[in-house]
């Protein structure tokens, strides 16, 4: 054992100041010897009655003395965006320096003003998420991160509002005061009533304003912000902070409540935590180093494995799972230094074994990479501010993410996105331009045509009908049947044979198995609910193309169609595609969006990247587990600790342990009807399958309305319209140049980032 490990932590330092002997305070606090040595091991582990006591004997207060007296210094990984942000600038100059008037043009016209707001939602720094029981230590890891001991950390659970830190100069200018708390309503929701975090709003004057509970300095976060006795309550669901450090150059931070031992299904600041997931780009996921990667840990882990973005399937060099870090917090030199690697490489084997069939496997599938025992192995790092060896894995790992991993992932992401708006706006634009150029040739043409278009008008809308209900029986169908297999599956899973043997298979311990089968079982449960789920929605992706596919049949049904004839231009999808903008979830469509590849040029058209959001995809990055994964989150989040936590006492003799484990799982998920907690999850995701169609057709149905009276009065015989379709034609001959002359170089053909 090395000289550091035998350091005096700060709990035996203050015991002995009192000159009080392990024995007499063991005494005073009415526990054993045992038990105060453990406790001055692990101080996070003291419950918080105890804690008060323990305060009152020793004469200082356990928050002040746990804390470490200096300043952190903090990480400082420079400006490594400088080189998006001034390429993005100088794109910003470009799109701010033309003349071209889009007054009269169609709104389904890309235009400099839609390319501007697709360069502010560009500029987004990734936002980096601390998430992890109540006792972790996220927030303490969060003021080390910054330098600075900004955000408020108590023992007992401080956090209790989601706390998105971001620089000082990312603040609004008309945003006087640096911690502004808002409201839940600040935020909008999905059909479900869950909120959905969107960053960009905390940039909107007026929203901000009618939201806002409070505003202030840093003790506003402390008073009304914390798990405080003695402080004022206020509903605040979240806060968002201005702080000059220079960490926040490279990233934003999001502070999570922390998740409680109990009640974890229905508390608030579980809620709070999860709503927050869905903003990640980085993740750090705390747990103790003194019983590191728990049950509970395991559950919330597989949902992360899920759900958190895979930057590695499009870019070659990022380091499998490098989004993603397991710290071992409070990792003092009460905790020997093989003994702490050592419970590392425990934790990231038990995980290991447990998921590789399971959330691992979906990931290795979401990222393109296979993942081995080491790559996750090398995602296990320590954290304890007084001793430096035991950061500087974090320090140097979160360093190179931050200064070259995600900087080269985004300004490739970005560079395909640009390349893929240039191409397809100038096919766009083209189309558009011979359609007008071929009306003025021959008015009369196109007006016989839109004469055809209203006699066919109602066959057309007839035969929408008839598809929307195809797409409807469908959708049932595939409800009907998903929900069918799934619960055979589920019935025949659960139970007291097959969970025997998955006990047998895993575990060799009794504690062992108590301790991660619960979440091993739910973990087993969502893979094979996506799987079912994902492959009925596979089909779906044929419906809504044969629905599309009646605007072009109709209009390739014109009289006057020709080898030499121009059609007339509308794009279906890209209509369609900005209905669902508005959703926060989108169900089987997401498997639709999945098979148009790179989006660019629809996201410009709609809304931006909130389209992408909102199909639960990212830039040039999709899958159909991705898409239907966040089903099953909360619900595995809810039953594996549910089972932990009632898995106390448990005696029938005459039976092997792991039978009587196996009948105890088995009851206790009856209890908790499991079954129907997912059959309520793929209900919900079909009932969004529906909802998304029906806002997609709107949307579709609405745009060629629109382009129909556009054509309808270019062609009108009361007021001919030939100079105003040249002076359009002008303004897209204008735009189409605006576009193909963007200045964005694409990258080197060998820099290009290859899907593993």
């Amino acid at each position: 054992m090395s000289t550091s490990s035998q350091d005096t932590g700060p709990l035996q330092k203050a015991r002995k100041d009192a000159g009080l002997s392990q024995s007499k305070l063991a005494n005073l606090l009415d526990i054993s010897q045992a038990q105060v040595s453990k406790y001055e091991s692990n101080p996070g582990r003291i419950p918080l009655n105890l804690s008060k006591k323990w305060e009152k004997i020793l004469g200082v207060e356990m928050d002040i003395l746990l804390e470490t007296p200096d300043e952190p210094s903090g990480l400082n990984p420079g400006d490594p965006f400088s080189p998006l942000q001034q390429r993005l600038n100088l794109l910003e100059q470009y799109a701010n320096s033309n003349s071209i008037s889009t007054d009269e043009l169609p709104d389904d016209i890309p235009t400099p003003d839609k390319l501007l707001s697709k360069i502010e939602e560009l500029r987004r720094k990734p936002n980096l998420v601390l998430s992890g029981k109540f006792d972790s230590g996220k927030t303490h890891l969060t003021n080390y991160l910054l330098g600075g001991r900004y955000l408020p950390t108590k023992y007992q659970p401080a956090t209790r509002v989601i706390t998105i830190v971001r620089h000082m100069d990312d603040k609004p200018e008309w945003q006087q005061e640096d911690v502004w708390l808002l409201e839940e309503d600040f935020w909008p929701t999905d059909r479900r009533g869950d909120v959905t975090l969107d960053f960009s709003l905390l940039d909107e004057k007026g929203r901000c304003e009618d939201h806002r509970l409070r505003a202030g300095t840093l003790d506003s976060l402390k008073k009304y912000g914390t798990h405080d006795e003695e402080g004022d309550t206020l509903p605040a669901h979240a806060a968002v902070v201005y702080i000059d450090s220079p960490f926040l150059a490279a990233c934003n931070i999001v502070d999570l409540p922390g998740y409680s031992d109990q009640g974890d299904r229905v508390s608030d600041d579980v809620k709070k935590a999860q709503s927050a997931l869905q903003v990640a780009d980085i993740m750090l996921y705390t747990s103790q180093a003194v019983g590191h990667v728990s049950g509970e840990d395991f559950a919330r882990l597989s949902q992360l494995f899920r759900t958190l973005p895979a930057p590695e399937k499009e870019y070659e060099e990022f380091p499998t799972l490098g989004n993603l870090f397991i710290v071992a917090t409070h990792a003092s030199s009460n905790v020997p230094d093989d003994e702490l690697v050592d419970l590392q490489e425990r934790a990231a084997s038990r995980l290991y074994e447990q998921m590789k069939d399971t959330a691992l496997k979906d990931r290795s599938e979401l990222s393109g990479r296979d993942i081995r025992l080491t790559d996750l192995e090398n995602r296990f790092v320590s954290f304890w501010e007084e001793r430096p060896d035991r950061c500087e894995d974090l320090e140097e790992m979160l360093s190179d993410l931050l200064t070259e991993d995600m900087p080269a992932y985004q300004i490739r992401e970005v560079e395909r996105a640009l390349q893929s708006l240039k191409q397809s706006t100038k096919g766009r634009l083209s189309r558009r331009i011979e359609e007008y150029e071929s009306t003025i040739n021959d008015i009369e043409k196109r007006r016989e045509e839109l004469q055809y278009l209203e006699k066919k008008e109602s066959d057309r809308k007839r035969k929408l009908q008839e598809r929307k209900e195809q797409f409807q029986d469908r959708v049932e169908n595939q409800r009907k049947r998903s929900l069918e297999v799934f619960e055979s599956t589920a019935n025949d899973f659960l139970t007291e044979r097959r969970i025997k043997t998955l006990i047998e298979e895993h575990y060799g311990s009794k504690d062992e198995a108590q301790e991660y089968a619960p979440a091993l079982l739910a973990d087993r449960l969502q893979q094979r609910m996506e799987e079912i789920v994902s492959e009925y929605a596979e089909p779906l992706k044929e419906e809504v193309d044969n629905y599309l596919d009646l605007y072009d049949e109709v209009l390739r049904e014109l009289p006057s169609q020709d080898t030499e004839s121009v059609q007339i231009d509308f794009d279906a999808k890209g209509a369609f595609i900005g209905g669902l903008a508005g959703l926060s979830t989108v169900g089987a469509l997401g498997a639709w969006a999945t098979s148009l590849g790179n989006l660019g040029g629809y996201v410009l058209v709609a809304k931006g990247v909130s389209v992408l959001s909102a199909l639960g995809i990212g830039v040039g990055t999709s899958s159909v587990m991705g898409a239907v994964a966040a089903i099953g989150g909360p619900i595995t989040l809810g039953l594996g600790l549910g089972a932990v936590i009632a898995l106390g006492a448990w005696r029938l003799f005459g039976e092997s342990w792991e039978t009587r484990l196996a009948r105890k799982l088995v009851k206790h998920f009856n209890d908790e009807n499991v079954v129907d907690q997912y059959r309520k999850g793929i209900n919900e995701f079909w009932d969004e399958t529906w909802e998304a169609f029906l806002a997609g057709a709107r949307a579709a149905e609405e745009r060629y309305r629109k382009r129909k009276a556009h054509l309808r009065e270019l062609t009108s015989e009361e007021s001919p319209q030939k100079e105003r379709i040249e002076e359009l034609l002008g303004k897209l001959e204008a735009l189409r140049d605006f576009f193909a002359g963007l200045p964005w170089a694409p990258v080197a053909e060998e820099e290009q980032p290859v899907s593993a």
